[in-house]
């Protein structure tokens, strides 16, 4: 691992090592928690199978916290603006789309027939 240096070969290194690599990459590094994941998968997947070295079970780093995204939520005064700045075609596709709730398949196969103009 080029965190300890590049010169230690893995097989020398045991839980310990990892662990302390699992939370530099949380600590230092900032990764995501799925990265970290698959990290440590990696890692146990290289010791157990490549090198048949069993470093156990219980390895505790740091663990990265899922990062919460919130949606992009249009105020109703943003999408009132939005939609009366469109024209002609446009307007109809994205009042229809945003109107009723259409997914974006559910729209383009909509046919003429299926709008009631009236």
């Amino acid at each position: 691992m080029k965190f300890y240096g590049g010169k230690t070969h893995p097989k020398d290194m045991g839980k310990d090592e990892v662990e302390r690599f699992l939370s530099y990459l949380t600590e230092k590094r900032d990764v995501s928690a799925a990265t970290q994941k698959q990290v440590l998968n990696a890692l146990v997947f290289l010791y157990k199978r490549v090198l048949d070295i069993n470093i156990g079970k219980g390895i505790t780093p740091t663990r990265s916290k899922r990062r919460m995204n919130l949606p992009m939520v249009l105020t109703q005064k943003e999408v009132a603006n939005l939609l009366g700045n469109m024209k002609d075609i446009n307007a109809l596709m994205a009042k229809l789309l945003y109107g009723c709730g259409l997914r974006l398949m559910e729209y383009i196969r909509l046919r003429v027939k299926d709008v009631d103009f009236g």
